[in-house]
């Protein structure tokens, strides 16, 4: 796993220092209370296999950051 931007893979992502975490950190929970139906509605729409492909590249990305 990526711990810290001097790793490469959170530049990969487009971080650049350590503050894009906390900024993660605070917009997630609020995405979480604000935006609860909006996130089920895009999990309805898209269908499972392309959620699962996407998910399936996304872990990959992640893992090829070492």
């Amino acid at each position: 796993m990526c711990h810290g931007p001097e790793h490469g893979c959170h530049i990969r992502f487009g971080a650049r220092t350590g503050g894009a975490l906390v900024i993660l950190g605070v917009i997630v929970p609020l995405h979480r209370v604000f935006l609860k139906r909006s996130v089920s509605l895009i999990f309805q729409v898209f269908p499972r296999s392309i959620l699962g492909v996407i998910l399936f590249f996304a872990g990959v990305e992640a893992c090829s950051c070492h």
